[in-house]
């Protein structure tokens, strides 16, 4: 019966939240809709995250080399050779795809602080390259002149049609990854996650399990990194570097990395916190990092779990 209310309860909310996001290009400032559009692409990459440990256990600080596949892949096809859009678009998917594909192969066989530390090497593998070999990534500089194309008659580089787009990405992402953790799947995950040896035990393919969940993150992230790149018009090694995946975990465990509702909380804190306290001190992230570890200490399950606390 709890769980019911929560999740109506949690139902209810985003239904609250996506009405106001429908009127949030005819309310907000064009500056707040540029702000709104970074938590969006920004709050899908974090659920790659929060899917991933949220769900799995698997805690990643190498989702940014999925990131960065997609990415770079988009870039490099784009400004380097000449593709066409929606070519480049597939090619960057399916770099995110293959990765996850072929990665998991190897993070898989770790679990707790060993997939953590393997991910996190990976991950600054990534950086390196995309640092190193400017040939191809142009290096520090990175690779600028992104455009977005024209969908359906519908010019991309509008802010409100991107944002658009963008929204009802975003939604089919999270009912995408709600349906996941209502399904069998999703419950078998958060047992092996919970119990691994237990599920083994009854018959479950442990391993097959974790790399599904992998592969579906690795996924999410490459499709955050399209968005990313279209509306900045740039992707450099600072994107795919320890700063951002540290970034994304932050977020996640500060809005509550256990639900759907509560990376979204988390991306739009830090975003806020940052675009306020950059006005006023350069050392804003002192401040930032000041409030994750009273979240921490506080509000274990984050923003979101205390809200749902408080409601019981």
């Amino acid at each position: 019966m709890i769980n019911k209310i929560k999740n109506n309860f949690n139902s209810f909310s985003f239904i609250a939240i996506v009405i106001l996001a429908l009127f949030a290009p005819y309310i907000l400032t064009p500056f707040l809709l540029t702000v709104l559009i970074r938590v969006l692409y920004m709050t899908i990459l974090t659920y790659s995250l929060s899917f991933l440990a949220g769900k799995g256990g698997m805690v990643s600080l190498g989702q940014t080399l999925f990131f960065g596949l997609s990415g770079y892949t988009l870039a490099i096809l784009l400004i380097s050779h000449g593709f066409s859009h929606w070519t480049a678009i597939l090619a960057a998917m399916g770099a995110a795809l293959v990765g996850a594909l072929l990665i998991g192969l190897i993070t898989i066989r770790t679990t707790g602080v060993y997939f953590i530390m393997i991910s996190l090497a990976l991950g600054q593998m990534a950086w390196a390259v995309a640092l190193q070999w400017s040939s191809l990534t142009h290096g520090d500089d990175g690779i600028i002149g992104i455009r977005p194309p024209d969908l359906f008659g519908f010019s991309l580089t509008n802010r409100v049609n991107f944002y658009y787009l963008l929204l009802i990405s975003f939604v089919l992402i999270f009912l995408f990854l709600r349906m996941i953790s209502l399904s069998k799947f999703g419950l078998a995950l958060k047992a092996v996650s919970n119990n691994p040896d237990k599920i083994q035990s009854l018959g479950y393919n442990t391993s097959l399990i974790r790399y599904i969940s992998f592969v579906i993150s690795g996924f999410i992230a490459g499709l955050s990194a399209l968005f990313f790149v279209y509306y900045n018009g740039i992707i450099s090694p600072v994107t795919v570097g320890i700063n951002q995946a540290v970034w994304i975990l932050v977020a996640a465990i500060l809005g509550g990395i256990n639900s759907l509702i509560g990376p979204l909380i988390g991306v739009t804190a830090v975003i806020l916190m940052e675009v306020q306290l950059s006005r006023f001190t350069d050392r804003y992230m002192m401040i930032i990092g000041t409030v994750f570890i009273l979240v921490i200490l506080f509000m274990p399950e984050g923003i979101w779990g205390k809200i749902q606390e408080l409601r019981r």
